[in-house]
């Protein structure tokens, strides 16, 4: 019950062979997702504006950048920081919001800082409002099917080593051990107390009571079990970064 379902590995290959898919593989023009099949791009340049958003999305990102995987080189002209555009599609879960990520060294240390660059900022994580308690998934009035924004890193130093990735956010839904509790054991991990009620009257009940009381007992846990199962989680994807290399000196 502590292991999630398997996610997926995405490759951007020009054709469904062999050749091209390890040609994909070895430039690291790929993305991770914990299960769902949404669509992400991200490309890195100098010119980027939200009209990229529009039409020929894809052919401007080759065209005036480096998708995910790329090396950003400095720049030659008059620009004082790097455009990024990035884009989602979703899957059979709208999508909640689109997340870039820097990463750089400072002082010996790796830092990091998450900007949000499209959708919504979520709501305070409570199991019980974040999800359709009837259907166990997101509300359909939360969310979009797409996303694209165009971001430009504020505070860009052209002399400092970074890297930056995306992450996309699906809406909440329930994790899948929370539907297995509910039609196969008959409790609902949802509601935390009613659950642990249910299951300490089972394990005085019947024999089958207690049988069922132990295959889920852990469908109750809340955050002082060992281990918490969380009911209620966002899938998502992540992109290989875009790395940002200053000249040498």
């Amino acid at each position: 019950i502590q292991n999630s379902s398997g996610g997926h590995s995405v490759v951007w290959a020009e054709e469904n062979s062999r050749d091209s898919i390890f040609a994909a593989l070895k430039r690291k023009e790929t993305y991770g997702t914990s299960g769902p099949r949404m669509l992400v791009r991200f490309f890195g340049g100098w010119d980027f504006s939200a009209e990229d958003c529009g039409r020929d999305f894809v052919k401007k990102g080759y065209e005036h950048g480096v998708p995910m995987g790329g090396d950003l080189r400095p720049n030659r002209r008059d620009k004082p920081a790097p455009t990024f555009i990035t884009a989602a599609w979703r899957d059979e879960t709208n999508l909640e919001q689109i997340q870039i990520i820097k990463g750089w060294v400072e002082d010996g240390e790796t830092k990091e800082k998450v900007y949000r660059v499209a959708g919504d900022a979520g709501s305070p994580f409570n199991a019980q409002q974040a999800v359709d308690p009837e259907t166990c998934k997101a509300y359909p009035d939360r969310g979009s099917k797409l996303l694209c924004a165009a971001w430009e890193d504020p505070e860009f130093d052209p002399d400092q080593h970074a890297f930056y990735y995306v992450r996309v956010l699906e809406e909440p839904v329930c994790r899948y051990s929370t539907l297995w509790c509910r039609e196969r054991i008959g409790l609902d991990p949802l509601d935390t107390a009613q659950c642990q009620e249910d299951l300490a009257a089972w394990q005085q009940g019947t024999a089958e009571q207690r049988l069922k009381a132990a295959q889920g007992a852990k469908c109750c846990s809340d955050q002082l079990s060992v281990p918490f199962v969380q009911p209620v989680i966002q899938e998502r994807a992540w992109t290989s970064p875009i790395w940002y290399e200053p000249n040498s000196k």
